[in-house]
């Protein structure tokens, strides 16, 4: 029987994968170099889905993963030169994306057979 968490994580698998069609096929059109950004932003966003189990993968967590390859994706649209609320939206991409693997990482480690303490919260931080 399938988990609500693997039915969730299927479900982002499915929308996010039909995001990045539609922009693979928009940049494909304008001729960006982000055509080849997409592509990997999918085998990343499969390959992450193929290991849920072993890394003890939450649905918030694919969520949050699966957005900030759509951040990066939408680089493509001259994004990487603006500066939301005065911080360049590289920082803001990228700061994302290390907050997001820390949570993946702290999980991970949290349900594996190494004794958890404090030192390893503070070294995925």
């Amino acid at each position: 029987m399938e988990t609500n968490n693997n039915k969730i994580n299927r479900y982002i698998l499915f929308i996010f994968a039909f995001i990045f069609i539609f922009l693979e096929i928009h940049a494909l059109q304008i001729e960006s170099h982000y055509k080849y950004d997409v592509p990997m932003c999918m085998f990343l966003l499969g390959f992450v889905y193929y290991y849920r189990h072993a890394i003890k993968l939450l649905w918030l967590h694919y969520l949050l993963f699966a957005l900030f390859l759509f951040m990066h994706c939408l680089g493509m649209y001259e994004l990487y030169s603006s500066y939301p609320l005065g911080i360049e939206y590289d920082y803001w991409v990228h700061g994302f994306f290390g907050l997001i693997i820390a949570l993946v990482i702290l999980r991970s480690l949290q349900n594996s057979k190494l004794q958890f303490n404090k030192m390893i919260s503070i070294a995925c931080v």
